[in-house]
């Protein structure tokens, strides 16, 4: 691309890089939902087991929803920030 400085000299400009932006998918396999979630693979494995995320099965292959890993996340972290106290007005 080609532009003009203050000066009035033409430079060539060239594009910004791209920075690629996070995809969010449909469905993870365990291990792309244990990555979403920050734990462990061993620990999903326990969240399926107790039956907290709801699951579909493509032949052997376990998926677990968007929707779920988001509804698990909001309702399991009620803990405050370290050095954020949750507000203990009462």
């Amino acid at each position: 691309m080609m532009g003009e400085n203050a000066h009035g000299i033409r430079v060539m400009h060239s594009p910004r890089p791209m920075t690629p932006q996070p995809t969010t998918r449909i469905l993870y396999d365990r291990k792309s939902a244990a990555t979403q979630l920050s734990i462990s693979l061993r620990g999903l494995a326990y969240i399926l087991s107790r039956g907290e995320l709801s699951t579909r099965r493509f032949g052997n292959k376990v998926l677990i929803p968007h929707s779920e890993l988001v509804r698990w996340a909001r309702s399991h972290h009620t803990d405050s920030v370290k050095g954020n106290p949750v507000d203990k007005a009462a």
